[in-house]
């Protein structure tokens, strides 16, 4: 049965004991219990969608994602990924994005869909080049260049944001939203697979911090 009037967080003791058409029996052993308010369940958060505004930090302006999420990410997404070589990925990707106004979970999307961090396609075919962004690849048989090939991956990253930031074609022509700056940088702009990426980064770094509940107390 329930009990009401009683306070969260309080100790009740007490004995319980049965009543049927023949009468009352014994009282049962002494039990306890302290009543704790129930959590409000919080629904999964999905922040971005295909007309999210990449120059909104929607996930570093609130403290959601941090560089060690992004460089577990990696690790989980891509386990053989040489950017886990490279010292602290996980800032390189963060400072690329803060410095240059492109949210940082748009290019970690950007750099799983591309070259699945160095791993696959063109990426893993010329390491040399440093390039899981697809930047300057129009072909599989694309040679390594200027364009196209960076120093190390910290490097690329910055590059790729540095051109949709200041460059003629994205956010100076106009394109800020994932479906648009996706529709002028890639043959297969894919931007529903991109704002998934970028739903499942957020989620990913969601379940790695503590949770906290929204409590009420009992009325």
């Amino acid at each position: 049965n329930n009990v009401s009037g009683v306070t969260n967080g309080t100790t009740y003791y007490y004995k319980v004991s049965a009543v049927n058409s023949v009468g009352e029996g014994a009282l049962s052993n002494e039990a306890s219990a302290t009543p704790q308010p129930a959590p409000v369940p919080v629904a999964k958060s999905t922040p971005y969608s295909a007309d999210f505004d990449v120059r909104e930090m929607r996930g570093f302006s609130d403290g959601v994602i941090s560089a060690d999420d992004i460089g577990e990410f990696i690790r989980q997404v891509a386990p053989s990924s040489p950017m886990l070589g490279e010292a602290d990925i996980g800032s390189l990707f963060i400072n690329a994005g803060v410095s240059n106004g492109v949210n940082t979970s748009f290019l970690v999307a950007t750099a799983t869909i591309e070259g699945l961090f160095g791993t696959a396609g063109w990426a893993a075919s010329h390491p040399q080049a440093h390039n899981t962004m697809g930047w300057g690849v129009p072909s599989p048989g694309t040679p390594p260049n200027d364009i196209n090939s960076a120093g190390n991956w910290g490097e690329m990253v910055q590059r790729v944001a540095d051109r949709i930031a200041h460059g003629p074609y994205y956010y100076q022509a106009g394109l800020y939203t994932v479906e648009q700056i996706r529709g002028k940088y890639a043959g297969q702009p894919n931007s529903e697979s991109v704002v998934a990426i970028m739903n499942d980064l957020y989620a990913y770094a969601k379940i790695r911090k503590p949770t906290v509940f929204i409590t009420s107390p009992l009325e």
